[in-house]
């Protein structure tokens, strides 16, 4: 009777050990997917992020090249701030680098420090009423690279940026020298 007794409280032992690991692995499969869900969709946010800001981009070489060619009735309209700084965008695509994807903080201060440089080439403008043409162009060029790379970092580390990796990844850094 004693060795009935103990093989079912064994077996009872057993199956509940096996029903409570089933059920964190459940919770932890579930978790799983839900952070890579979200970190999908934010990812995919950013990404479009820097689509709208590289047209955004387009649109302001062509503001800052009228207003240097004499055209200044853009500084009229209330809205030129936001043609010309680009703050909302660049702002919005910061929040998402510092809560979800910290792993492209370097990129994104290149990003920033590029758009940085496009600032004071407007200030000048602004200020002065001109600027090198050739000085102006070649900034605006670099900070569309620096928005490139970032897109090119993105796509290379999907994965290790959503952690959809369940073994840990190493994470690419787009390199200056000609890609990752």
């Amino acid at each position: 009777m004693a060795e009935l007794l103990n093989s079912s409280i064994l077996s009872a032992i057993i199956s509940a050990i096996v029903a409570v690991t089933i059920f964190f692995i459940s919770q932890w499969i579930l978790s799983r997917r839900s952070t890579v869900e979200l970190r999908t969709k934010k990812l995919e946010e950013l990404y479009l992020s820097l689509n709208e800001l590289s047209n955004s981009h387009a649109v302001r070489f062509e503001i800052i090249r009228n207003i240097s060619g004499g055209k200044r009735d853009i500084l009229d309209d209330p809205e030129h701030t936001h043609k010309i700084y680009l703050l909302d965008i660049n702002k919005k695509i910061l929040m998402y680098v510092r809560l979800y994807f910290p792993e492209l903080k370097d990129t994104h201060i290149e990003l920033f420090h590029g758009n940085r440089l496009i600032i004071e080439k407007i200030y000048e403008l602004l200020e002065e009423g001109k600027i090198d043409q050739e000085e102006f162009i070649q900034v605006f060029v670099n900070f569309g690279n620096y928005i490139k790379r970032m897109e090119e970092e993105i796509i290379t580390n999907r994965n290790t940026l959503i952690k959809d990796n369940i073994l840990p990844a190493k994470y690419k850094r787009y390199k200056e020298s000609g890609g990752l």
